[in-house]
């Protein structure tokens, strides 16, 4: 579900301006301005599906920022994207935390959806 819009995500539900793309949910640029290696910040436990257009509507917000705004308006949106709604992970120091919280959920939902 993209975070801004609400609409489902599928590969060709999209304008050209809207492509599919990954996003770093701590951004690449934050990441690597505190030295964190390119290995963990790409890790599949930092990446989300969004629209070309919102992933530029992001840039390199800290996701304390841009994850708090989207779960105001709808926390569905976020989880969704198995996104932990533990606000303190959000924090830039938190980053290493966030992503095992992240990777839980994602085996999680991956153990779930196997099951089904």
């Amino acid at each position: 579900m993209d975070w801004f819009k609400g609409i489902r995500l599928r590969r060709n539900t999209f304008s050209e301006d809207q492509n599919l793309e990954y996003h770093h949910i701590f951004p690449q640029k934050l990441l690597s301005a505190r030295g964190v290696d390119p290995y963990t910040r790409d890790e599949m436990a930092n990446l989300a599906f969004l629209s070309q257009k919102a992933n530029k509507k992001i840039t390199a917000r800290e996701p304390r920022v841009y994850l708090a705004e989207i779960a105001e308006h709808d926390p569905e949106r976020l989880q969704a994207q198995c996104v932990p709604m533990d606000r303190s992970l959000w924090e830039m120091d938190r980053f290493e935390d966030f992503l095992k919280a992240r990777r839980e959920l994602l085996a999680r939902a991956m153990n779930d959806l196997l099951s089904s």
